[in-house]
């Protein structure tokens, strides 16, 4: 059984920044980094449900 990769916040915060600010796909990111893209999905979708209290809402 292979153990899943545990990627640390600046891993997952540069991988977000290329899905947002490069334009690249999901599966162009998961082929690069080695991750799944379920994990960049529920990263994103964290990241976008933190951003009221990251600015002040």
């Amino acid at each position: 059984m292979h153990k899943r990769k545990h990627y640390t916040a600046e891993q997952k915060a540069k991988i977000l920044r290329e899905l947002l600010d490069n334009n690249l796909s999901v599966s162009q990111l998961c082929e690069q980094y080695n991750v799944r893209p379920n994990d960049i999905y529920n990263w994103k979708k964290k990241l976008f449900e933190s951003a009221p209290t990251i600015f002040g809402a």
